[in-house]
C-alpha cells in the first residue's frame, strides 16, 4: 500500500469519537506520517485496512472514494468516505459489502487525500482495450441496477474528467469519476457493439455529436434495455444520459392496481381503456413514469379484449410489451415528416384497432397523431406539458390546431402524472414524535408543523422523512417512488372551453361531469392527490413541499378543483 501522509487536521477528520465508540477504546492520533497497512494497528489497536484482500474487498472504482478499516476478529468496521462524496453509490456499495460479510459498521467522514492514499489507483488516460471498456460499462450498469437507479448521468467535470451520478427515487446521487478515455471507451463500446443498429441516428459513434440509441443486455441475470443519449455541451465537452428499463415480464408494473392511484381514479382508467376511438394522451415531465403507465394501459387493454390489435411506432421502443406489434421509426433531426408519413401509411394498412406512437414532440409526430385520429383509429401517446389542460397549447405549438384537436371524439382521456419519493417505512418519523421534538423550536421543522395545521385534517398518519436514513434506505430516508395523477375525460363542454382557451371553464366543466357521474376524487388534480398521499403517510411533508412548494391554503385551493378552504381534507381524501 502507499504511504498516508496527513497532518493533525486531516487525521482528526477520521472522527475519532465515532471510531472510539465502535471499538470501545480511546484513540490517540499522532502527527507523523503513517503507512496504513503497518500502522493502523498502532493507532487503532487490532484494526487494519479491510477493504482489500479477502476481508471486505471493494471494486477498484469504489475504492477510489471509500475505504473500510476495522477489526476482522471482532467483525467491526468504519466506512471512511469524503464528506464531499457522501451519500453516493460508493458508500452504498461499501455498506452492502459490510453486510454481505457480516460486519457491524458505521460511517466516518474524512478527506479525499486520505482515501486516495489508502488505495493504489491507476489513473492513466491511455486508450482502453475492449475488455477494459466492457468491464467498466458492466460495472457501471451493475452498480446502477443494484441500487435501483432509473437513470445514469455522466457529465463533464473539471479538466478532462467526467462525473457519473445516478437518479434514485427522484434523487441524484454521485457515483464516481471517470477519465475521458474511460468514458469514450465505454460509450463507444455501447453505441457500436451493444446498441440495436436500427435505433442509431448515426452509424458511427462520435464523441463530439448528439446521438441517440437503445440496446439490450443481461446484467445480474436480468434483462435491461438501455436508452442512450449524448449531447454536446457548451462551451465544450459532452454529457451522457442512460435510462435503465427493466425488461423482465414478471417484474415492475403490469396492472392498474400496481399504479397505486386512488380507487376512483382506477375505476375511471378502466372505463377509459375500453374505448377504441380517440386519443389517450399521457402527460408529464421527464422521468415522471409515463412509459411505465403506458405499458400498464396497453397490457390491461390486451387482457380485457380478445382479438384487440395494437401496433406501435416508436423512436425507439422502450419496453417489450407482449401482444403489441412494435415497429421502429427513425426520427430525423430536421423534423422531416417523411419517415412518420410513410410509417403511418404502412401501419394503417395493417388494420390496427389502436396505435401507440411513442412521444409526440415535434410537428412530424403531431401530424402523425392527427392522421391516426382522423382515420378513426384509437391512439395512445405521451407528451411533455404542464398539465391536462396544457396539452392543448403544447400540441397547438406543434401544428395541431386547437379547434381541430378539441372536436368531440378526438380526445378520449388526458392523464397527467408526477413521480414522488416514498418515505422509508423503517426510519420515517411519525408526526406525533415530530411534533413532540420540534414544536417548541424556531427552526424549519416547527414552521412545517404550523403549515400542516392549516389543512384542518387528522395528521396522525403523516410520516416525516428521516434525513439520516437507515440501512434499509441506504441512509437516504426514502425508498421507492409513487405516482400522483390527474385524469380528465373531456365532454363537449370541456372541449368547448378548450377551444375558447378558457381554463377555468374547462376545470368547472370537468367538476360538473364528475358530480353527475359520481367519479369521486377522480375530479381532483395531481396536487390534491399528492397531499392525499402525504396524509396517508406515503410521501413526507418535506418531499411534498420540495415538489409543490410550501403549503398555502389560497394557492392550494387554486390548484385543486373541488376542495375549498375550510373543508376537512383528510375526509375528502378517503371518500370512496
Amino acid at each position: 500500500m502507499t504511504d498516508l501522509v496527513a497532518d493533525r487536521t486531516e487525521i482528526d477528520n477520521l472522527n475519532s469519537s465515532a471510531l472510539a465508540a465502535l471499538s470501545g477504546k480511546s484513540i490517540e492520533v499522532s502527527k507523523a506520517a503513517i503507512t496504513m497497512k503497518s500502522q493502523l494497528s498502532t493507532l487503532f489497536g487490532a484494526w487494519e485496512l479491510l477493504s482489500v484482500d479477502d476481508f471486505i474487498p471493494l471494486k477498484a472504482e469504489v475504492s477510489k472514494n471509500v475505504a473500510i478499516i476495522g477489526s476482522s476478529a471482532e467483525k467491526t468496521a468504519v466506512i471512511l468516505i469524503s464528506s464531499s462524496r457522501y451519500p453516493n453509490q460508493n458508500y452504498f456499495a461499501a455498506t452492502a459489502a459490510c453486510r454481505k460479510h457480516n460486519y457491524t459498521y458505521q460511517l466516518s467522514l474524512t478527506t479525499p487525500a486520505i482515501i486516495e492514499s489508502l488505495a493504489e489507483v491507476d489513473r492513466g488516460d491511455s486508450e482502453l482495450s475492449d475488455d477494459e471498456n466492457v468491464k467498466l460499462l458492466n460495472g457501471l450498469i451493475t452498480e446502477a441496477q443494484n441500487i435501483g437507479a432509473a437513470d445514469i448521468f455522466i457529465d463533464i467535470d473539471e479538466g478532462d474528467n467526467f462525473k457519473a451520478s445516478f437518479e434514485i427515487d427522484t434523487d441524484k446521487v454521485d457515483f464516481q469519476d471517470y477519465t475521458r478515455a474511460q468514458v469514450t471507451g465505454m460509450m463507444r463500446y455501447f453505441y457500436q457493439q451493444v446498441a440495436d443498429q436500427e435505433t442509431l441516428q448515426d452509424p458511427i459513434f462520435d464523441m463530439e455529436s448528439s446521438q441517440f440509441a437503445t440496446g439490450d443486455g443481461i446484467w445480474n441475470g436480468k434483462k435491461l434495455r438501455l436508452r442512450y443519449q449524448c449531447k454536446k455541451a457548451y462551451p465544450e465537452g459532452t454529457d451522457f444520459a442512460i435510462r435503465l428499463l427493466n425488461m423482465e415480464a414478471d417484474e415492475g408494473f403490469n396492472s392498474i392496481d400496481d399504479l397505486m392511484v386512488s380507487r376512483d381514479q382506477q375505476a375511471l382508467i378502466r372505463k377509459v381503456i375500453t374505448g377504441e376511438k380517440g386519443a389517450i394522451i399521457l402527460i408529464g415531465q421527464t422521468a415522471s413514469g409515463k412509459t411505465t403507465t403506458i405499458k400498464v394501459l396497453l397490457t390491461e387493454m390486451l387482457n380485457r379484449k380478445n382479438g384487440l390489435i395494437i401496433r406501435s411506432i416508436e423512436s425507439p421502443p422502450e419496453y417489450i410489451i407482449p401482444g403489441v406489434r412494435q415497429y421502429v421509426v427513425r426520427e430525423s433531426r430536421d423534423d422531416d415528416e417523411s419517415s412518420f408519413d410513410e410509417a403511418s401509411k404502412e401501419v394503417l394498412r395493417m388494420n390496427p384497432h389502436l396505435i401507440f406512437m411513442g412521444e409526440t414532440r415535434s410537428k412530424a409526430t403531431a401530424g402523425f397523431l392527427r392522421k391516426v385520429i382522423d382515420s378513426g383509429h384509437g391512439a395512445l401517446t405521451t407528451l411533455h406539458a404542464t398539465g391536462t389542460y396544457g396539452a392543448f397549447s403544447r400540441l397547438e405549438s406543434e401544428g395541431y390546431r386547437r379547434d381541430v384537436l378539441a372536436q368531440d371524439g378526438n380526445i378520449n382521456a388526458l392523464i397527467y402524472q408526477q413521480r414522488l419519493p416514498k418515505t422509508c417505512t423503517h426510519c420515517g418519523i411519525s408526526h406525533n414524535d415530530f411534533v413532540e421534538k420540534y414544536s417548541e423550536t424556531n427552526g424549519d421543522e416547527s414552521k412545517t408543523i404550523r403549515r400542516l395545521k392549516l389543512l384542518n385534517s387528522d395528521l396522525s398518519d403523516v410520516v416525516h422523512v428521516n434525513r439520516t436514513g437507515c440501512t434499509h434506505c441506504y441512509s437516504r430516508g426514502i425508498s421507492g417512488t409513487i405516482i400522483t395523477m390527474e385524469l380528465v375525460t373531456p365532454d363537449s363542454k370541456c372541449l368547448e372551453s378548450a377551444r375558447k382557451e378558457d381554463e377555468r371553464g374547462f376545470n368547472q366543466a370537468w367538476v360538473d361531469v364528475c358530480k353527475t357521474n359520481n367519479f369521486g376524487d377522480a375530479v381532483e388534480t395531481h396536487t390534491y392527490h399528492a397531499l392525499r398521499l402525504m396524509l396517508e403517510g406515503v410521501v413526507s411533508p418535506e418531499r411534498y413541499e420540495e415538489k409543490y412548494g410550501e403549503i398555502n391554503l389560497v394557492g392550494l385551493e387554486q390548484r385543486c378543483r373541488a376542495w375549498r378552504v375550510g373543508d376537512d381534507f383528510h375526509a375528502i381524501a378517503n371518500q370512496e
